[in-house]
């Protein structure tokens, strides 16, 4: 059997201006995010890319864990130096999700939509999540941002664990054929890219209003518990800096920033 992991993604043709000209290739690693961080340090390039075939400790918001076999899926890091403070972090976040949308459309064919703020969802299950993390350098003030991505390429139902197997789905799973990683690797990269040179050219409004066409929650009736509290409401509108603005069963609008909110579920 030949190679089926990932470490040829080097040797791939990619149309990028910024993402992937600078890929660390490894076989298991605790999490892409501290090993980006490790390459960040060591002043690697803008768009430099962590890739492993398995974490042992992938994690994303709120400090919950990610699962994903060893060799069936893309577990990525990517080193961005886009120029904004820490604060915009989830305008990272937005372009992260919606590459791994251009992936769901590309490959397998199946219309994805994003549940707020970071979770990639085909036929109402998570495909892939995102998370952003942010550190600003005492003597340079600027600011880096690693944007880890989980996707779940060719997982079967059954190797999920069970407290997540009704939740969870892949690319193949939602597409009902097989989809070859090196190739969802290499237009993730290119999507990526796309998005970040968008986000570098100070097009925001662009990014917010594709975001907002892909929301699984605009206009849908939604439980959001921040604080510890529950609030239910409709949502009237997401921003990816002001967050969710949620008009409740009883009063005005109210806003939730991103990092307030702890979980957020479909109501209908």
């Amino acid at each position: 059997m030949g190679d089926t992991t990932l470490r040829g993604l080097k040797k791939v043709r990619m149309v990028t201006e910024r993402i992937g000209h600078e890929i660390l290739w490894v076989r298991k690693t605790e999490s892409t995010n501290d090993l980006a961080w490790r390459e960040a340090e060591r002043g690697c390039g803008d768009g430099m890319m962590v890739l492993a075939e398995e974490q042992t400790a992938g994690r994303g918001r709120q400090g919950r864990s990610w699962f994903c076999p060893p060799e069936q899926g893309i577990l990525c890091s990517f080193v961005l130096r886009p120029g904004l403070p820490s604060d915009q972090a989830s305008l990272v976040t937005v372009c992260g999700a919606l590459a791994v949308r251009d992936v769901a459309a590309a490959l397998a064919g199946v219309p994805a939509v994003i549940r707020w703020p970071n979770d990639v969802m085909l036929s109402g299950r998570k495909v892939a999540g995102v998370l952003v993390e942010s550190r600003t350098g005492t003597g340079t003030g600027e600011t880096t941002f690693v944007l880890g991505i989980g996707l779940n390429v060719s997982v079967r139902e059954e190797d999920f664990p069970e407290t997540v197997r009704a939740e969870a789905t892949s690319l193949e799973r939602a597409a009902g054929r097989r989809i070859d990683r090196l190739a969802a690797a290499r237009v993730l990269i290119e999507s990526v890219d796309a998005w970040y040179l968008r986000l570098r050219g100070g097009r925001r409004e662009e990014i917010a209003d594709a975001w907002r066409a892909a929301s699984a929650v605009l206009r849908r009736r939604v439980e959001v518990v921040a604080g510890g509290v529950a609030h239910r409401g409709t949502v009237e509108d997401i921003d990816p800096i002001e967050g969710i603005f949620l008009r409740p069963d009883r009063g005005g609008i109210q806003r939730y920033r991103g990092e307030l909110v702890e979980r957020l579920r479909l109501l209908e």
